[in-house]
């Protein structure tokens, strides 16, 4: 081999490694701001195993996403999910608009647990940091926003903790398009976590009738509510079908 083609080889190999480490440091940063951002609008602790940007694919993978509960519950998670897609135009990762083109959530796990009297749920309890935690319109302008057209979530499973027992319940699938902010503030992390967790949150609200204690119910039912209408999404039915879901 000429000196020559030691050398190319020498600076492609440079440029491999270049690269690789680009991404790598971008699948760490990807990894915490999803742990960062639902974290902080949540109030409880949210991990994940790991963020991979692909981009000749044009996807991102998420593995081992797990958001944990409140203190005084018994089980260790609210939700977990193995794995999620989304896909997206990668150039924008590096800009201040991500452009997603669509988001997959299969098979979710979420368990909801009651404690105390008058008995909480833990669901019920993210729901109000939920809307408590959302960011400040000066908050919003410093993030990365985000253009999303389509969100699914598919094969919930969820699981009912009622001190009498389990009941176990698999959900509608959930799709959600164009997600904005109807007060026109920008898209951030926060918003997208807050619209996909307030949509399970009232699809499990209907499976809970009949299992989990009304008062109970009525609690839980009352959060959502009040953290949908602080939303003030303009996707799809939500808030509609939120309103009266609990009332008598």
């Amino acid at each position: 081999m000429s000196k020559a083609s030691k050398v190319v080889l020498i600076v492609l190999a440079l440029i491999v490694i270049a690269v690789a480490a680009v991404w790598l440091g971008m699948d760490y940063a990807a990894k915490k701001g999803v742990e960062g951002g639902a974290t902080s609008v949540l109030g409880v602790k949210t991990d994940v195993d790991s963020v991979t940007i692909m981009p000749f694919s044009s996807t991102v993978g998420m593995r081992g996403l797990r958001i944990a509960n409140p203190e005084g519950y018994k089980t260790d998670r609210m939700l977990a999910l193995n794995s999620g897609t989304v896909r997206c135009d990668i150039p924008s990762l590096l800009s201040n608009e991500v452009v997603v083109h669509e988001i997959d959530l299969d098979s979710p796990e979420v368990t909801v647990e009651m404690k105390g009297f008058p008995p909480k749920t833990n669901l019920g309890e993210v729901m109000d940091r939920l809307k408590a935690n959302q960011p400040a319109p000066g908050e919003r302008q410093e993030q990365k926003h985000y253009k999303v057209e389509l969100i699914r979530v598919t094969n919930t499973q969820v699981r009912f903790y009622t001190g009498k027992g389990t009941k176990d319940a698999t959900l509608p699938n959930i799709e959600l398009r164009d997600i904005k902010n109807t007060d026109g503030t920008p898209v951030v992390l926060a918003d997208i976590v807050s619209q996909v967790l307030t949509a399970m949150a009232q699809s499990i609200a209907t499976q809970a009738k009949g299992v989990i204690p009304d008062d109970a119910l009525g609690e839980m039912g009352k959060s959502i509510d009040s953290a949908s209408g602080a939303l003030k999404k303009g996707t799809g039915d939500i808030q509609k079908g939120l309103e009266g879901l609990f009332k008598k």
